[in-house]
């Protein structure tokens, strides 16, 4: 570009009568000057698509990458829709379900576990006003509790089942086959609660939740 200004400069100080037999020239240099121009403006652009590319790569690998970190819960004594052993029911010692959790969020404060039963009778949901009947409440567990042991309290504040205690209570269905959802919540806070029920912990997680996983477990009495 810097020569073709030059090149101008020095047709614009000829005489006129030189200008005229320069005139082609002069075109051809507005042309050449135009074309530089579109042309600069096409890499810039280029450039700039190509960083806006490359930082919704980063951002897709960094999605992919947080996608396989997945927040989980399992059971040493069950796989998902497997039958719960009769040990951890009312048929047996009905020992508190061991539990496995992986992948906690990286920003979380506290975890909270609700363990309940939605396929109780409608008498049994008519007597008592409820729509589930919960086994196990738990909450402001550490971030860091990767098992809750079969034998031993979990660390965190224990809330109230459905029959008023705070103790976890073993499946023990009434009538043929029923499902237990075990769901761990992880919260962006810790909850001053005292004793809660499952449904006022659920109004106290309200807006809380960064994420949570379920684990579902299956109990017929024989």
């Amino acid at each position: 570009m810097f020569f073709l200004e030059e090149l101008n400069e020095i047709i614009a100080k000829m005489p006129d009568y030189a200008k005229l037999c320069c005139a082609p020239v002069w075109c051809i240099i507005e042309i050449m000057k135009s074309a530089i121009s579109i042309i600069l403006v096409i890499i810039a652009v280029a450039f700039m698509l190509s960083r806006t590319s490359d930082g919704e790569l980063e951002v897709t690998e960094q999605n992919n990458m947080t996608k396989t970190i997945s927040f989980t819960l399992t059971s040493p004594a069950f796989e998902m829709n497997g039958s719960i052993p009769s040990r951890f029911t009312c048929d047996e010692s009905g020992v508190q379900v061991p539990l496995s959790i992986d992948g906690v969020p990286a920003d979380a404060q506290s975890l909270a576990l609700i363990m309940r039963d939605p396929d109780i009778p409608e008498f049994v949901k008519k007597s008592r006003d409820i729509e589930d009947f919960i086994h196990w409440v738990v909450y402001n567990m550490p971030t860091t509790t990767q098992e809750i042991m079969e034998d031993i309290v979990p660390i965190g504040t224990l809330g109230v089942n459905t029959v008023g205690t705070t103790a976890y209570i073993g499946p023990c269905p009434p009538d043929g086959r029923h499902r237990y959802f075990f769901t761990i919540f992880a919260l962006d806070t810790t909850l001053d609660l005292t004793k809660p029920t499952a449904d006022v912990l659920t109004q106290a997680m309200a807006g809380h939740i960064i994420a949570k996983t379920e684990l579902v477990g299956m109990y017929q009495r024989k």
